[in-house]
């Protein structure tokens, strides 16, 4: 009887352990939070595309990368972003996908991949495949981006919808 009862104890005890190791820290939650946040911020459609959504999400001598470019701080790139934007009528980043978040203490990286769609000023639809690397610093309790890796590629047109164009 004994046995059973402390078989039974150790069964819930281990239940009870793996879901607490299942469930989502505070940090993560909140790094992952920063995530919608930046998607959302490029989420304009037709409207005008305003770096003040994105800001608070960067520390301000974030280092950020693309293909072609660094740069050493906010007020760099959001400089470079503003041209960038304004050479599109529409933008929608679409949905986040295979997000994996690592945290190590007061530092976080995440990873996922976007399949933005973007329209050209003279109505030619693109679509983009996005990946995306940030690497997160908490200070005084805030999450921030400390630094930035985007790699976008022009994603082939394929399909039906192609061969009607």
């Amino acid at each position: 009887m004994k046995t059973h009862l402390l078989f039974r104890l150790a069964a819930a005890l281990l239940l009870v352990v793996s879901a607490r190791a299942e469930r989502p820290s505070s940090d993560q939650l909140a790094v992952e939070a920063g995530v919608t946040t930046w998607v959302a911020a490029w989420n304009v459609g037709d409207r005008a595309f305003d770096t003040k959504k994105l800001q608070p999400l960067y520390r301000e001598d974030v280092i950020t990368r693309d293909a072609t470019d660094t740069k050493h701080s906010w007020i760099e790139y959001a400089a470079a972003l503003r041209p960038f934007i304004g050479q599109f009528a529409k933008v929608t980043p679409g949905p986040v996908r295979e997000l994996r978040t690592t945290l190590d203490g007061a530092r976080a990286v995440t990873t996922f991949a976007l399949n933005p769609r973007i329209w050209t000023k003279d109505g030619r639809e693109q679509t983009r495949t996005t990946q995306v690397r940030f690497v997160w610093e908490k200070t005084n309790a805030f999450w921030r981006i400390a630094e930035q890796e985007v790699v976008c590629t022009l994603r082939p047109e394929v399909g039906p919808v192609a061969a009607n164009r």
